[in-house]
């Protein structure tokens, strides 16, 4: 399935697309959002190109490109684990640029290490990450308390190997009860 705009997508294409991206999920309201931003973007050609490397890539089955912002917003597969490493890979194929990673409004539960390093575990996408501030600084483990609480985070993946890949965050809140507390 796919989907190329020239111009901001309206309200119907954005209803759309939420309900392809896994309110289908049972454990889950709904599926993060994965947006890659690309150099490069500027035609059809370059849509039906990058559309076909992508489309390689396991647990993508489909995708929304919009051309002005440059952006290419996946569907996953429900419970397909993000692989960033073959997004970059698919994208460089395709002889575009991939600039930013961007992975929006995914829910799980937070975690620390002993060294006080906060992880995310997402749900759906199922995917790991190390949390840090935009700045690049290490995420205070103040509230929300790991693993105390569902939370919703959206940020910006800074490198594509390491696992669990560090998430630059943006924002960060609690959804749903706490853990053994009142509902």
């Amino acid at each position: 399935m796919r989907r190329i705009a020239f111009g901001r997508p309206g309200r119907l294409g954005l209803v759309a697309l939420g309900l392809a991206l896994g309110l289908s999920t049972p454990s889950v309201a709904r599926a993060a959002e994965v947006v890659l931003r690309v150099d490069g973007l500027s035609c059809p050609f370059c849509a039906f190109g990058i559309e076909k490397k992508l489309m390689e890539v396991p647990g993508v089955v489909g995708m929304d490109i919009q051309l002005n912002d440059g952006k290419v917003i996946l569907q996953l597969r429900p419970g397909e684990r993000l692989d960033a490493v073959a997004l970059d890979r698919a994208v460089d194929d395709a002889g575009f640029t991939l600039r930013k990673i961007l992975v929006e409004n995914a829910v799980g539960t937070l975690s620390q290490t002993d060294d006080g390093e906060l992880l995310f575990q997402a749900s759906d996408p199922p995917s790991s990450f190390r949390l840090r501030l935009k700045g690049g600084d290490a995420l205070p483990g103040a509230p929300p308390a790991p693993g105390a609480t569902r939370v919703e985070v959206t940020g910006e993946l800074t490198e594509y190997v390491a696992e669990p890949a560090p998430l630059a965050v943006t924002s960060l809140r609690r959804v749903g009860p706490r853990a053994g507390g009142p509902r």
